[in-house]
């Protein structure tokens, strides 16, 4: 799967009404930042994720920020992750 059907799945979840579903979304996200080699990146995605989920509304402007916000950290950390010797 490539990266980008990867972050459309990333943030179909962040959507989910499960809110199990947000959870661990935001969960890989954090575990993807700690794998990154750019420290400056993972300390951004350790920011982003201690903050949480915000408040389920999928009609809701600053949700729906989020998850962009979300989808680009997953997009770039992913770009930077860690590739196995």
């Amino acid at each position: 799967m490539n990266t980008h059907s990867n972050v459309i799945y990333f943030q179909a979840e962040l959507r989910s009404p499960v809110a199990f579903d947000r959870t661990k979304a935001l969960h890989s996200l954090e575990r993807l930042g700690e794998q990154v080699l750019d420290k400056a990146l993972a300390k951004e995605v350790l920011a982003f994720t201690s903050r949480g989920v915000p408040y389920y509304a999928l009609e809701d402007a600053h949700f729906n920020g989020w998850v962009g916000q979300a989808g680009s950290l997953w997009t770039r950390a992913k770009a930077a992750e860690a590739q196995p010797a």
